[in-house]
């Protein structure tokens, strides 16, 4: 997989200060940050397939956590990661894509998305440290790279798969996932906040499946970069790709007041001195969107 010129776990630690945000996934200046999906079906080669445009999503993300630049293109790399395995999935209420830093140095650490029922959401753990040398992963993470996929099906306990990543781009990483935890074929193509995952039907031989890569390859990225959803499906009409269906996804934090006061009740007495005011209030403010709670702090003993 990958090789074109392509860019192509954990609970979050909610008790962070960061800037305000007036609802959970509001977007500023009125903006609606959403994106949206298209499923396809390419019935000649027997494949079928998500299109993704995520960009007022990726605009949202950066907005709160302050990113530009080729740190904001990559953050939004892993956003539309989480939003097409998560409408891969077959069944299942939430996916989380986490990308964890072997190298103390790196200039970040952590870039986490987690997506499910049509919202996504995700933070990132910077350092002071300055940029690596190399490109995209390499320059700001380091390689190799913890790719760790956690998908839950809403019953039992969720499923943890976890790939060393070797190459500098996200697309790589998430189709070695899908070949070894999901036995899938894919193509995963990433650019920015778009993205395209092309999968191999059961009972497609070689023959179609290398028709259904040529047919992709024959898009230019910078064309996959700008194009719509719909009309890079119409770009595969002639491998026979229809739409299936057509999906709105936004950035959403489902914080709330009540998931704030379960993840202090978790800290020992020490740990809640430690954030605690004089007056006994508790200001925490969520990772992913920016939100802040101001609370009692629980009562414990020492």
């Amino acid at each position: 997989m990958g090789g074109r010129d392509r860019g192509r776990v954990h609970a979050p630690r909610a008790l962070r200060g960061r800037r305000r945000c007036g609802g959970a996934g509001c977007a500023g200046g009125g903006r609606v940050a959403e994106g949206t999906l298209i499923r396809f079906i390419a019935e000649k080669v027997r494949a079928r397939g998500l299109v993704l445009d995520a960009t007022g999503i990726a605009e949202e993300a950066a907005r709160i956590h302050g990113l530009d630049g080729e740190l904001k293109a990559l953050f939004g790399e892993v956003l539309a990661a989480a939003v097409l395995l998560t409408a891969h999935t077959k069944g299942g209420v939430r996916q989380v894509v986490q990308l964890d830093a072997e190298r103390e140095e790196a200039p970040v650490r952590r870039m986490l998305a987690e997506a499910g029922q049509g919202a996504v959401r995700g933070y990132l753990h910077r350092t002071e440290a300055a940029p690596l040398p190399g490109e995209r992963l390499e320059r700001w993470m380091g390689l190799p790279v913890r790719l760790a996929v956690v998908r839950d099906m809403g019953f039992g306990h969720p499923y943890l798969s976890v790939v060393e990543q070797t190459s500098p781009w996200v697309a790589d990483g998430v189709a070695e996932y899908l070949w070894r935890s999901v036995q899938t074929r894919a193509e995963v193509i990433l650019t920015g906040a778009r993205g395209l995952l092309l999968e191999a039907m059961p009972g497609a031989g070689a023959a179609h499946w290398r028709k259904a890569l040529q047919a992709v390859a024959e898009i230019p990225t910078a064309e996959i970069a700008r194009a719509s959803p719909q009309a890079l499906v119409a770009r595969l009409e002639r491998v026979g790709a229809r739409v299936l269906a057509e999906e709105t996804w936004r950035y959403r934090c489902r914080c709330t007041l009540d998931s704030v006061a379960r993840a202090l009740e978790r800290l020992d007495a020490n740990a809640l001195r430690e954030l605690m005011d004089d007056s006994g209030m508790i200001t925490v403010s969520c990772e992913y969107c920016g939100k802040q709670y101001r609370i009692p702090a629980p009562k414990k003993d020492a």
